[in-house]
């Protein structure tokens, strides 16, 4: 069984004409990188998203992420690729390609650091869906 946001369900089943059987089937949430964490609370207004990001029940933070993609902007994009690049790369070397630029393209973010004047190459980068935020690929440009 399959269902977008949780993990695939596999069970085998054995069916007889001679027997009539209840199947209980609990639904786990998928595994997810970043992570959103959502909690009910008190309806408000999130701002630009009109009537679709509330309900009679509280924000409805899950349609609006599905309709607008977890990675909304390039300043959230480049916060996400500095919290991959210090450990993979060290704080040290990340920094030294600061500002980091930003490009949107199909879907997809990617994030890479300014490299100082007469330089060859050897700055972060990364790719991450807007969708999702899956991280597609970390690597030093060349």
């Amino acid at each position: 069984m399959k269902m977008p946001g949780f993990r695939d369900l596999r069970r085998q089943v054995v069916i007889t004409d001679a027997k009539r059987q209840t199947l209980s089937v609990v639904l786990q949430l998928g595994v997810c990188s970043p992570c959103v964490e959502v909690s009910s609370g008190p309806a408000v207004e999130v701002e630009g998203t009109g009537s679709n990001a509330t309900d009679t029940y509280g924000p409805n933070y899950s349609e609006f992420l599905r309709l607008n993609g977890v990675i909304l902007d390039g300043e959230t994009a480049t916060v996400v690729a500095l919290a991959i690049f210090k450990p993979v790369f060290g704080k040290e070397y990340t920094d030294r390609f600061v500002p980091y630029q930003t490009r949107f393209n199909d879907g997809v973010w990617t994030v890479y650091g300014t490299l100082p004047q007469a330089s060859r190459g050897g700055a972060p980068m990364l790719k991450i869906q807007k969708s999702d935020g899956k991280i597609l690929k970390v690597w030093l440009s060349q």
